[in-house]
């Protein structure tokens, strides 16, 4: 998919800047949402549901404070 978005974006004059947003910001995300509910779902499916409600939830925290900690540091 990455690939795709990036020769079609070449082919019809997107910009280099539009062309990374689209590659490593859209599909990126896809990519990391993807391989969350994959492990999720494989964690359900062979039922480890503590271990998935303790992977969902360290994600979820860890993603949040990941995000928070540089924002408050560096508002300051």
């Amino acid at each position: 998919m990455i690939g795709i978005f990036y020769q079609l974006g070449g082919k019809y004059g997107l910009s280099p800047e539009m062309r990374l947003l689209l590659t490593v910001g859209l599909c990126g995300g896809f990519t990391t949402f993807s391989t969350f509910s994959y492990e999720g779902m494989a964690l359900l499916g062979s039922g480890h549901y503590g271990t998935y409600l303790l992977y969902a939830s360290l994600s979820l925290v860890l993603g949040l404070m990941a995000t928070a900690i540089p924002v408050l540091f560096f508002r300051a």
